[in-house]
């Protein structure tokens, strides 16, 4: 379906986290991990701060509180270098 949707210019980074967002609402770290974080690659799109916010949420509501500063992390990287 995603590459129909790519066909027509459609994929971008906002149908890519509402996706990310189904599957953080399910708490499923291993399917965003292995199936939907690599789709954005795939599809030539980089994270945002929502991409950001949605895998914070997720993996403090997992108590991964590892990841979740790894996310911040990375996203205060990401931050400074589109300033």
């Amino acid at each position: 379906m995603l590459e129909q949707i790519d066909k027509l210019g459609g994929v971008d980074t906002t149908v890519l986290n509402n996706m990310l967002q189904i599957y953080a609402n399910s708490v499923n770290s291993e399917q965003i991990e292995g199936l939907i974080l690599p789709l954005f690659d795939k599809f030539k799109q980089q994270y945002n701060m929502y991409t950001y916010e949605i895998l914070m949420e997720m993996y403090f509501r997992m108590k991964d509180f590892h990841k979740a500063m790894r996310i911040w992390n990375q996203s205060k990287v990401k931050i400074a270098e589109n300033k």
